[in-house]
């Protein structure tokens, strides 16, 4: 049985709209094909970056530095969809605190008996236990300059659709520390009662000048960053810094009231023992809290 004329052409007609659409349909994969590969490509062009960040800091198991802030600048270069490295500088700031210390009280054994009789933390025995000092501190701000080294490792791969990706950072550093001067206030008193006793003298001096420290030290740190253009991208970062040995302040170091059953005596070198407040051979560590904006070329 022949087809009808009708018929075969309606079938060709069916047919070239089917190709048409068959065709668009390619041209479409196609299109979005080559523009991911451009998205991919251009993701992955824009390999470099720099960086700026500001934060807070605080001294972290420290005795005398509480509030802080930070700022930092750097460069980093994508190794791969994994890996970065790079180079930043950062400048710290720690402030000190003696609230605990001026205001703070402890259980004095010499004075306790059955009384349970609580003292000021910066109350001293001199030598011959016949008078004491209260002392009062203030300076002693704590700075530093970090110039780092930094390993990346992106925990979740870049890729063109990658909407934040969170990370883990090292970064061993060459510490500049600057400490500034501790100035004092010591009120000494006489045959001291707890509840009764007579102020004999007052003076003020220098505790320890300002002094500089090189040393080094290390940062480890854990964030997450966003990336809203393949341009610019922002993250949130907060890690650990750690500088070997420098001075500080770290008044709880002179605050051992007993040693080996006989009174502890820090202030035998009169006026003041040796390096007092300062601590010079322990370790600085920090937490630090960071906001960064980053520039992707």
């Amino acid at each position: 049985m022949r087809p009808q004329p009708g018929s075969l052409t309606l079938t060709l007609h069916r047919f070239k709209i089917t190709a048409s659409i068959a065709v668009l349909l390619s041209a479409g994969i196609v299109r979005a094909q080559e523009e991911s590969v451009i998205a991919v490509q251009a993701r992955l062009d824009r390999s470099n970056s720099f960086h700026f960040n500001l934060g807070a800091a605080t001294g972290l198991g420290q005795t005398n530095y509480k509030g802080g802030t930070l700022v930092g600048l750097g460069y980093q270069k994508r190794v791969n969809r994994i890996i970065s490295a790079g180079a930043s500088i950062s400048y710290s700031t720690f402030r000190t605190d003696y609230k605990n210390f001026m205001t703070g009280k402890y259980l004095d054994p010499l004075w306790a008996g059955t009384d349970k009789t609580t003292v000021p933390n910066n109350f001293y025995y001199t030598g011959s236990q016949e008078q004491y000092y209260l002392v009062n501190l203030s300076g002693g701000d704590l700075r530093q300059l970090n110039i780092s080294v930094i390993g990346k490792i992106n925990f979740v791969p870049i890729k063109s659709n990658t909407v934040a990706s969170f990370y883990g950072l090292v970064a061993p550093s060459l510490v500049v520390s600057m400490l500034d001067r501790v100035e004092s206030n010591i009120n000494f008193f006489e045959h001291p009662t707890i509840d009764d006793y007579l102020q004999v003298n007052n003076t003020s001096f220098t505790a320890s000048e300002s002094q500089s420290t090189v040393t080094g030290g290390i940062n480890l740190s854990v964030g997450v960053e966003f990336f809203p253009t393949n341009i610019f991208s922002f993250y949130i970062q907060s890690g650990v810094a750690y500088s070997f040995a420098i001075p500080f302040v770290d008044t709880s170091l002179y605050q051992k009231r007993i040693l080996e059953k006989d009174y502890y005596n820090p202030f035998v070198d009169y006026p003041m023992p040796k390096d007092f407040p300062l601590s010079k051979d322990k370790g600085f560590t920090s937490l630090n809290f960071q906001l960064g904006l980053a520039y992707n070329f």
